[in-house]
């Protein structure tokens, strides 16, 4: 990945936490953004797509489960980690996190320490997927768009020149 900041979503209808976990991630360097419940991290996520989202499971309006199937759904240009963080840590609601799309659970009180921890392996995981998307569009040899990249990004540009209105070459 780039050396551009990590920009994070922290979705939580707490107001302490949600201060609380934007100084912890601020201070270790990430560009943090907030929403209070899941309508607006949707809303969020649309205006400026974050690398991580961290939410509450239990918000009002949409619950970070359903968040996390809304975001699957979604076809962003690059992947979204997703850790839930909640306070009713059963099996169950771990099983359904992970049904739902997230990557990490996190039970609270929430730890720094684990919390950044968690954060840095998901960067990791942004990383592996970003090399691996680079490998699969191009080719090892030349180091050109596939054959398959190319026609995307044709179909991309054909669209926007006529939703424009300009011409394609």
């Amino acid at each position: 990945m780039s050396k551009e900041p990590i920009n994070i979503l922290i979705a939580d209808d707490d107001s302490a936490l949600l201060r609380l976990l934007r100084k912890w991630m601020e201070s270790s360097g990430f560009v943090v953004q907030c929403a209070n419940d899941g309508l607006e991290a949707v809303a969020a996520i649309e205006a400026n797509c974050p690398q991580i989202l961290i939410t509450d499971r239990d918000m009002p309006h949409m619950d970070g489960v359903e968040l996390c199937r809304w975001l699957r759904k979604q076809d962003f240009p690059t992947y979204v980690y997703t850790i839930i963080v909640t306070s009713h840590c059963c099996s169950d609601n771990m099983v359904e996190a992970f049904e739902a799309g997230a990557d990490d659970f996190l039970k609270k009180p929430i730890d720094k320490a684990e919390l950044v921890a968690r954060v840095q392996s998901g960067l990791r995981v942004l990383e592996l997927e970003s090399k691996l998307n680079v490998l699969a569009k191009t080719d090892s040899l030349t180091g050109l768009a596939t054959r398959r990249t190319f026609f995307e990004l044709a179909e991309r540009e054909w669209s926007r020149a006529r939703r424009h209105h300009i011409h394609l070459s």
